[in-house]
């Protein structure tokens, strides 16, 4: 391979290959090792996926580098598994809204939503980091190659004719895993692109409209921990791969507000008191979207209804200042029609949090 990755050391290769011809083996305890520990490379954040950010800003990933972006995708393409190895999980509360946050970050650049973490396991081969050296097994002596991931097939390091079974299914599924053969909605019936009937529902203006030619959303807001609810749009949904309202087109014999409640329940699962304030309006020609800041007693999780999971990835909760931050240094995460819901009604929405 030509990609200005370095080929194992000997003793590297016979460590590998005694791994994989222990997978080999069908006695429980040694299968069950080795699928524990499957072999993957660690690929740090900020610096090296990401530009890392001055000042740093929690919550906020800063530009992808597109160099190591087609790295990974290479490595990812010759069936290794990637992870994101970062020190930002380290001691962080909010360990799960990060790597959700991570998932959503790696899916709309690399193309695959990766796992990520701040731990080392017996199945760690590689490590790619801007501030690491490589030094050579045994002797506390540096290296000077800049240190990479090995570039040879799975039977050139191990000399084995087969990738053990345990082995190559696990990598299988953590490639595959996001990758699929129909896109999410058209499984469930409500691609936009594919569905005939799915294309009917857009207006003349190129929105998602129904009754009345209008749309309605909810913004979550719960005022027990003062904190806003964003939705991550999928990426199958029209404008998707940012954060927005949770909603949809006007339902017939539905009022906006009638509306905009049973979308929350469908996209989110969440069927508890919701108090509705009715906020911006956006309007294109004929077609008009109905803004609502909808107050909740607790914060609640994602949970959609069967039909409707194809539509929001994530759903996280962020302080006001947390998402002013992140608007102000990743304004493309964000649909224009959230960032206007905020320019218009900031005042209204302070309020609400116990900020004014």
């Amino acid at each position: 391979m030509s990609k200005g990755w370095r080929t194992m050391t000997a003793s590297e290769a016979t460590e590998l290959t005694l791994v994989a011809q222990r997978t080999a083996i069908d006695e429980p305890q040694t299968v069950a090792a080795a699928t524990e520990y499957p072999p993957w490379i660690g690929v740090d954040l900020d610096g090296t996926i990401a530009e890392a950010m001055h000042p740093f800003v929690p919550y906020t990933i800063g530009p992808p580098i597109l160099a190591m972006v087609e790295k990974i995708k290479e490595a990812i393409a010759d069936g290794y598994l990637v992870k994101v190895f970062t020190a930002r999980l380290g001691g962080n509360e909010d360990r799960d809204k990060l790597q959700r946050l991570i998932r959503a970050y790696t899916k709309k650049h690399i193309g695959i939503a990766l796992e990520s973490t701040n731990e080392k396991d017996p199945g760690l081969i590689a490590i790619w980091d801007d501030k690491a050296r490589e030094v050579e097994k045994n002797t506390g002596e540096f290296l000077d190659k800049p240190q990479q991931v090995l570039g040879a097939s799975f039977k050139e390091i191990t000399g084995l004719k087969k990738m053990p079974i345990k082995v190559a299914a696990f990598l299988k599924r953590a490639a595959l895993r996001d990758a699929m053969a129909k896109c999410a909605a058209c499984i469930c019936g409500g691609c936009i692109e594919h569905d005939k009937l799915a294309a009917e529902g857009y207006s003349e203006e190129g929105f998602w409209s129904g009754e009345d030619n209008a749309a309605s959303g909810i913004l979550p807001i719960c005022t027990t921990t003062g904190r806003i609810g964003l939705a991550w749009r999928a990426s199958d949904v029209h404008m998707g791969d940012c954060f927005g309202t949770v909603g949809g087109a006007v339902k017939k014999g539905m009022t906006q507000q009638e509306s905009a409640e049973a979308e929350l329940k469908e996209e989110t699962g969440y069927g508890g008191s919701v108090t509705m304030h009715s906020a911006f309006v956006f309007q294109s020609g004929e077609f008009r979207y109905f803004n609502f800041l909808g107050t909740v007693g607790s914060e609640f999780s994602l949970s959609p209804s069967e039909k409707h999971e194809w539509e929001t990835e994530n759903l996280d909760w962020f302080t006001l200042d947390e998402i002013y931050q992140m608007m102000a240094t990743s304004p493309d995460e964000f649909h224009p029609g959230l960032i206007a819901l905020f320019k218009s009604d900031g005042k209204k929405i302070e309020q609400l949090v116990g900020k004014s």
